[in-house]
This record gives structure tokens, C-alpha cells and sequence, in this order.
């Protein structure tokens, strides 16, 4: 003969499954989060990657959700626990923190034609900014501090100007290349810059071997070009190019994009709008993994930071999903009668000898969470609080139905 569970040790155990099932977050002080979902196009696992996605942050600041300057924006994997280093674009010295396209940089792994989900958690107004652009990129240096790891090839001086965050050639002769070595030849290149002296080639320099093998991805201002070029022994020669004339103390953000022989290169105004890309197929220094600036030495030219990232193509495609709440006691309570309903069934299951009644129970409680509305962290619990009752009745009617 089988007998029952006491209802002390019956609560116990519900208790017990709750908890477990309850995922745990390491930002108790949070309210909002959203998933973010990062689809690898690509039949190769990436490692550490680095993504972006975009938060209208001015409308989340205007509602009252998020703090002014984006302080308490948080990015966790899915399992709540592991915080990851991010950085809120700031290509142009004007953060996109308020404004409708915030675009937020992280790294992630990503398996193989697979997906990996990640959350952006805000709503604390205590917060501070955790922002780490260099613990997120291959290589990031915003010229702030006197040192660097960059490496200077040719014979032109570089000067950090830490006042105002740059770097500068301020003489010497010739080609002027600073480089930073990432190990990989694959990769997405970020600068921000400006010319003084017209006519005078400035712009990234790509898969440097040595100072007289390389590429270019820069401005040809002596011929209005934004160029693809290469160096070979010294020799060297312009692979593709499109229509671009600089302006001498005008900032200019570049950006390089390199994937096996595949290269591309584009130039944006300061308001980060596109004015000019090129591109071509070079297979010339394929597994260099240096890269960096590049200028002639009477340019003076001023670079503003360097980002090096891990580039593939396809990239990856990332989508942002609905704002989801954590919840508090004041999401509970409106939930508060469907919970004690739920118990008052499990105690009267415990109580009325009769397995009708447990059969019914089990069958409201099916037809109660077919119809749960799931929008919110407090709807998902009451769906596990009902399941676990039900499996409790399930376990009674079965212990009676022995007897």
C-alpha cells in the first residue's frame, strides 16, 4: 500500500524545485533586459567575437528607464551570471549614448552555422559606466595615455598628444606606418583622422610585412582618390580606388574591412554618414597580421584612436528582442490570486480524499497555463509554480490510486 506526502514536506519540496528552477542573475539590481540573438552565417566557430547592435537609448532615457549617460546599460550571456565587456560607440567624440541608434559593441562565441544568445540588462540608476573598449577589441588605444603597444615603421616621428587625445607625425621622411599586431589578417580596421597639408596621402595601412611591403587603404588627396594600393619590394602601385577629395583640419573616420583576398575600404564624414568606398581583390600579403596608420611624414597628419576587430564574411546577424522586466513584489501581487487559487487546489487535494477532485485540479491547472500569457519574467514563474503543482497532484492521484 502507498501512502501520501505529508503537506509540510510537500511545500518543502515545492520550495525546493522553485528555487532551483529560478534562474539567478549577478544584477539583482536591474529591472529591464533584452535577449540579443547573434546568428554565425559562416561554417567556422568564432571565438570571442566582436558584434554590435543598436538600443533606442533616448527613448529608454526619456521614459525614465535608463540612466542620462547610459551608465547602467549591463551585457550578461543567457545564463544571467557572466558579465561581458562592452563599449557604446564613440567614433567621433560624441558618445551615441541618447540617441536612437546607440550602437553597443561586445564579444561573443559563436558555434558554427549556429546562434548564441546574449542580454543587455538597464534600469538602475545607481550604476556607473563599466565600459571597457579594450577588453573587447583586438587592439584599442584612444592616444589618452603616454605609452602604447604600436609599432613605428619608417623614419618619421610620432608624437602622443595626451591633451588632446592623438597621435601625430610631426616630421621625418618618407612613408610613416604605425602598426599593432593582433594575429589574425582578418579584420576590421577603425580611425578616426585629418590632414594639415594638402595633398598628402593619409589612411590605414593593412597586412604589413615591413615598411616596403604593405597595403594601403587611404586618401589619395594628390588625385581625389580613396584608394586600394599595395607595396611590393618597394614598388608600388594603386589596385582600385573611388572619387574622394579631403579637406586639410577636417575629421574623417576610416574604416577597413579584410577577409581572405576580399578588401574594402570606406570613408565616412564626422557624422559617421558614408561618403566614399572602394574595393578589390588582393592576394599580396594574405597572412600579415599588422595593422594600422598610415601617413607621409610633411602630412601632419593626427590620428584620433586605432580599433582593430576579428572580421568575417557573411558577418554575423544579430537582432535585438522586446524589453523584458525582472520582477519585484508590486509584478507579484496582481498574480497573487492565480497563486493562491493554484494552492488552495493542492491543499484540497490533500485534504479531499477523492481522486475526481485531483483529476479536475490537474485539468484546470492545464487549461490555465495553455492560456498563461508569457510576456514577462513573473508570468514565466507562475507557469513553473503551476506545472510543479501539478506534478505534485499527479504524484498524489497516483499514490491514492495504489491504495
Amino acid at each position: 500500500m502507498g501512502h501520501t506526502k505529508s503537506v509540510p514536506e510537500l511545500i518543502i519540496w515545492i520550495l525546493f524545485f522553485a528555487l532551483i528552477i529560478l534562474p539567478a542573475h549577478a544584477l539583482d539590481d536591474w529591472v529591464y533586459y533584452r535577449q540579443i540573438t547573434v546568428t554565425n552565417n559562416a561554417a567556422q566557430t568564432l571565438t570571442d567575437y566582436q558584434i554590435n547592435f543598436t538600443l533606442d537609448t533616448a527613448n529608454l532615457i526619456a521614459q525614465g528607464k535608463m540612466r542620462s549617460d547610459c551608465g547602467d546599460i549591463r551585457v550578461t550571456l543567457s545564463d544571467r551570471q557572466t558579465l561581458l565587456p562592452y563599449w557604446i560607440e564613440n567614433l567621433n567624440r560624441t558618445s551615441t549614448c541618447n540617441t536612437n541608434t546607440t550602437r553597443i559593441w561586445t564579444k561573443v562565441s559563436i558555434p558554427a552555422s549556429g546562434s548564441t544568445t546574449i542580454l543587455v540588462w538597464y534600469g538602475n540608476p545607481s550604476a556607473t559606466s563599466a565600459e571597457n573598449a579594450s577588453a573587447v577589441f583586438l587592439f584599442f588605444d584612444h592616444f589618452n595615455t603616454s605609452t602604447g603597444t604600436l609599432t613605428f615603421l619608417g623614419s618619421c616621428t610620432w608624437v602622443r598628444d595626451t591633451a588632446n587625445s592623438t597621435i601625430k607625425v610631426t616630421g621625418g621622411s618618407n612613408d610613416c606606418v604605425a602598426v599593432a599586431n593582433v594575429g589574425t589578417p582578418n579584420v576590421r580596421i577603425l580611425t578616426r583622422a585629418m590632414i594639415g597639408v594638402a595633398n598628402s596621402p593619409f589612411g590605414l595601412s593593412a597586412r604589413v610585412q615591413d615598411i616596403n611591403n604593405r597595403l594601403y587603404l587611404y586618401s589619395r588627396s594628390d588625385a581625389n582618390h580613396l584608394s586600394i594600393a599595395k607595396m611590393v619590394g618597394g614598388s608600388f602601385s594603386e589596385v582600385a580606388y573611388a572619387s574622394f577629395a579631403e579637406s586639410t583640419n577636417t575629421w574623417y573616420i576610416f574604416e577597413g574591412l579584410l577577409y581572405g583576398t576580399n578588401l574594402r575600404a570606406t570613408v565616412y564624414n564626422d557624422a559617421r554618414q558614408q561618403i566614399a568606398t572602394v574595393s578589390a581583390t588582393v592576394s599580396d600579403f594574405s597572412t600579415q597580421t599588422q595593422h594600422g596608420l598610415f601617413s607621409v611624414s610633411n602630412a601632419a597628419s593626427s590620428f584620433d584612436y586605432l580599433i582593430i576587430a576579428q572580421y568575417i564574411s557573411p558577418e554575423p546577424s544579430v537582432s535585438t528582442g522586446e524589453e523584458q522586466k525582472t520582477f519585484t513584489l508590486n509584478d507579484i501581487l496582481p498574480h497573487l490570486a492565480a497563486v493562491l487559487f493554484i494552492f488552495l487546489l493542492l491543499i484540497g487535494a490533500l485534504i479531499i480524499h477523492k481522486n475526481i477532485f485531483i483529476l479536475i485540479s490537474m485539468l484546470v491547472i492545464v487549461i490555465f497555463v495553455a492560456r498563461l500569457q508569457i510576456t514577462q519574467f513573473v508570468d514565466y514563474m507562475l507557469a513553473v509554480f503551476a506545472l510543479i503543482v501539478f506534478a505534485i497532484l499527479g504524484f498524489v492521484f497516483y499514490e491514492r490510486w495504489r491504495e
